[in-house]
């Protein structure tokens, strides 16, 4: 309750040390499924596979206490829903393969389902985490076709630094500095603080040939 009253007010990131990521290793109690399975008819050991997706609290500790800003925000989106497709496209090839199970072994069925479901729940937890941590910090991302941006010229004009103009807008300095990469395109509410905040017209900060 704390962590989600401290996200709510201040915008920012749980607290997370990234050394809850070592609960992920929980995940290989797992295989005891097989023992089980084989000599009790217990499937629940498998359920522990699950834990393999805390492997991504590394990374989410890596964000943590961070702005959520717009950037942030749609690298969380973009993260997730690529998360889920590989999940969902994971349980659903499952389910094709339960359906085969007249060319299987009819005992094999439940054990692959239970234990191949906790795995693709554990890869969505995992990649959810790792892809946002891995667009946040790609330095190689691709540039924005057709988008120059002239903002470092004019926040220096300024004499504002990339922290202090993304304080006075309300965005993280990697926002900022992805920004005068050309590597990303900003919201027109940004691109109007930004403007107010270094004195010059949005179309000649952000250049759209």
């Amino acid at each position: 309750i704390a962590q989600r009253e401290h996200v709510a007010k201040t915008g920012r990131t749980r607290r997370l040390s990234p050394k809850f990521g070592f609960l992920g290793f929980l995940g290989l109690f797992g295989f005891a499924g097989f023992w089980s399975y084989g000599a009790l008819g217990d499937l629940t050991p498998f359920v522990f596979f699950t834990f393999f997706g805390f492997f991504g609290f590394f990374f989410e500790g890596k964000m943590s206490n961070i702005l959520m800003d717009e950037r942030y925000k749609e690298n969380a989106v973009r993260a997730e829903l690529k998360a889920y497709r590989v999940g969902f496209g994971t349980v659903f090839a499952l389910l094709i393969l339960a359906g085969q199970s007249g060319r299987f072994k009819a005992d094999l069925v439940a054990p692959v389902l239970v234990a191949g479901i906790a795995l693709a729940v554990a890869l969505t937890m995992f990649l959810s985490e790792y892809l946002l941590y891995r667009y946040d910090h790609d330095d190689t991302a691709a540039l924005e076709e057709g988008f120059t941006c002239e903002l470092k010229r004019y926040r220096q004009a300024k004499g504002l630094t990339q922290g202090q103009l993304a304080e006075l807008v309300g965005v993280r300095r990697e926002t900022i500095m992805r920004l005068e990469k050309a590597q990303y395109n900003p919201s027109l509410k940004l691109a109007v603080d930004i403007s107010r905040a270094v004195g010059a017209a949005i179309e000649e900060i952000f250049v759209f040939e």
